[in-house]
C-alpha cells in the first residue's frame, strides 16, 4: 500500500512540477531540484570527503548505505560514485518533493530503494546497513515548519538513536554531521548512551569551531565464554 502511495505521490509531483524544476550544483555535478525541494547543503561535501577518507584509511568495504534525511540525494548519489564497494543505497526523507527530485537524479532502480519517511519509521523490510549517514537537521530554534533544518528539543536525534541499532549490520556505523555551536558533543553522546545497544565511538572535528562528525556503532555482544562463572 505504501509503495503504491509513494508512486502516486511521485507521479503527481512529476506532472505538476516538472516544468518548474531547476538545476543546482554540488561538488562539480548538476542535480535537478523540483520546486519545494530542499537545495543541496554545501556542508555535506565535508561529510562525504571525510566518509570516503575514513573508508579508505580503515580498509572498509561497505556494501550497503542508508542516506537518511537525504534531501534530493546528493550524499548517497555522490558516495555511489566514490565508493566502489557499495552495492545498495537506501534513501529516505520526510519531504515528498525531495524524494521526487531524487528519482529524477538517480536511476530507475532507486524507486524501490527510497521512502517518504519521518526518520526511520517507514524503512522497508527492516533492512540493515553497513553505514547510516546524514547531514541531519541540527538547529534547535527556527521556524517549526523548516523541518530540514530545525530539530526542536533534538526530537529527531532522540527518536533515531532509540532504534538505530535495528538498522545496523554487526560492524555498521552511524556518521552524522553536526554543528558544535548548535548541538554540543555531550548532548549527542548523552542521547546515544541511553540506548545500551549502541556504542559511542567518538567524534572527528572538521572545523575548530563548528562542524564535527559523530560516530556510533553497536555495542559488542558478550560471548558466553566471557560471562563470569559462579564457583
Amino acid at each position: 500500500m505504501e509503495m503504491r502511495w509513494l508512486h502516486e505521490k511521485i507521479e503527481y509531483y512529476r506532472r505538476k512540477l516538472f516544468d518548474k524544476n531547476e538545476q543546482v550544483s554540488f561538488d562539480g555535478s548538476k542535480f535537478t531540484k523540483l520546486k519545494g525541494a530542499e537545495p543541496p547543503n554545501q556542508s555535506s561535501k565535508l561529510l562525504i570527503d571525510w566518509a570516503v577518507d575514513r573508508i579508505n584509511k580503515t580498509n572498509m568495504q561497505p556494501k550497503s548505505l542508508y542516506d537518511i534525511c537525504c534531501g534530493i540525494g546528493i550524499i548517497g548519489l555522490t558516495m555511489s560514485k566514490r565508493v566502489p564497494s557499495l552495492e545498495y543505497i537506501y534513501y529516505s526523507d520526510i519531504n515528498p518533493r525531495n524524494i521526487s527530485s531524487l528519482l529524477l537524479n538517480g536511476s530507475k532502480l532507486i524507486v524501490d530503494r527510497c521512502s517518504i519517511s519521518d526518520g526511520v519509521k517507514n524503512v522497508y523490510n527492516n533492512q540493515k546497513f553497513d553505514i547510516i549517514i546524514s547531514n541531519p537537521p541540527h538547529f534547535l530554534t527556527g521556524e517549526a515548519k523548516d523541518i530540514a533544518q530545525v530539530d526542536s528539543d533534538l526530537k529527531f536525534h532522540k527518536e533515531f538513536y532509540a532504534s538505530a541499532h535495528e538498522y545496523l549490520n554487526p560492524n555498521g556505523e552511524v556518521w552524522f554531521l553536526e554543528t558544535n555551536q548548535e548541538i554540543p558533543v555531550d548532548a549527542i553522546k548523552s542521547i546515544v548512551e541511553t540506548n545500551k545497544k549502541l556504542k559511542w565511538l567518538g567524534i572527528e572535528k572538521l572545523d575548530y569551531r563548528y562542524y564535527y562528525i559523530s560516530m556510533v556503532g553497536l555495542t559488542p555482544r558478550r560471548k558466553k565464554s566471557d560471562a563470569q562463572v559462579a564457583p
